[in-house]
């Protein structure tokens, strides 16, 4: 039987935090910037997490009691009530991809939360308090894009400030997508071309240099290994021999939390054959390229261009981070596996 195996959840988590420079502020008017940062634009959240809190985007009022949470929109349009309430009907449906959100922390369809408006109050109902907080702050919550709840709207060229965003007008009144150069994004960006770009770690201690710009935390990414027939004591004796540190620091510039304790000790035991799979996207090839050496250096015999029926295999896959709890990352990643 093919045996399946979430490995760098136990070994090498490591959160990519792909820096990016802005090379000024604005303050109205329209911002470039490049198309890879641009995913999270279109999210509406209708709660954030301020310290240990929660607070609705005005002007819905936010009551929290035990494990329910009741937010208030009767300052809504009846009409946007409606959207948020078919939105809502449509996480029933297991394959949605919010689905969890009635599933967690659990990985089976049991349901044991529920979301569901009843008039005009949106109720979100966890089987325990201390399971409500990750569901409630995350992309999920309410379920999908309701435009009432999403500050910019999408146009055919880029997003526009929309007006009637009920957390308040942005500051922006527009921000322009642009094809940036992945070689030399740099020179794009002292062309004026771009205001903000993902810095190519390769080449992050020179452009880092540039005392004209301010660099921001950009995209992260969530890195871990599937592993396929291998056992529990083959998987122990791998990840033994990597060291997540000397990747994060020659792959990565430092730029990874280790979601680890301290490095395990090497396990004595066999070495064996096995096939490594790595994305060809820096710089996760990077890292995946560091992963391998440490494995052939500690006896493993790598087999990299052919994957014979039955052979073990470890797959390097990088997952864009949508939300900010890393213990929900965790979850979710988990329960798609």
């Amino acid at each position: 039987m093919k045996k399946t195996a979430a490995l760098v959840i136990l070994f090498l988590s490591l959160l990519c935090s792909r820096a990016h420079p802005l090379l000024k502020q604005h303050y109205g008017g329209t911002t470039k910037i490049a198309e890879e940062l641009t995913a999270h634009l279109a999210i509406s959240r209708i709660t954030e997490k301020t310290g240990n809190s929660l607070k609705a985007v005005s002007p819905a009022t936010l009551t929290l009691r035990d494990n329910t949470l009741r937010i208030d929109l009767s300052a809504f349009p009846a009409d946007k009530i409606t959207e948020l309430e078919k939105a809502v009907a449509r996480l029933q449906d297991v394959s949605h991809p919010c689905h969890w959100i009635l599933d967690y922390p659990y990985f089976h369809h049991e349901h044991p939360n529920s979301l569901r408006v009843e008039g005009s109050t949106l109720i979100l109902e966890a089987e325990d308090a201390e399971f409500l907080t990750e569901p409630a702050t995350s992309g999920c919550f309410p379920g999908e894009n309701i435009s009432t709840f999403t500050p910019f709207n999408k146009t055919q060229f880029g997003f526009e400030s929309n007006r009637s965003f009920s957390g308040g007008r942005p500051f922006l009144d527009s921000i322009i997508p642009v094809a940036v150069d992945p070689v030399n994004p740099y020179l794009a960006f002292k062309l004026r071309d771009v205001d903000a770009f993902v810095i190519p770690e390769d080449r992050y201690q020179e452009i880092s240099s540039d005392p004209q710009i301010k660099i921001l935390p950009g995209p992260q990414y969530f890195l871990y290994f599937t592993t396929q027939n291998l056992s529990p004591e083959q998987i122990t004796n791998l990840t033994s021999v990597i060291n997540a540190q000397e990747i994060s620091q020659s792959a990565l510039n430092g730029h990874a939390e280790i979601f680890l304790p301290a490095k395990e000790p090497i396990v004595p035991g066999s070495r064996f054959p096995v096939v490594v799979v790595i994305p060809s996207e820096s710089p996760f090839r990077l890292v995946g390229e560091r992963v391998r050496v440490q494995l052939a250096t500690a006896g493993f015999t790598l087999n990299s261009t052919s994957m014979p029926a039955g052979a073990p295999v470890m797959k390097l896959i990088a997952e864009p981070v949508k939300d900010e709890n890393m213990d929900l990352v965790r979850y979710q990643t988990l329960k798609n596996l």
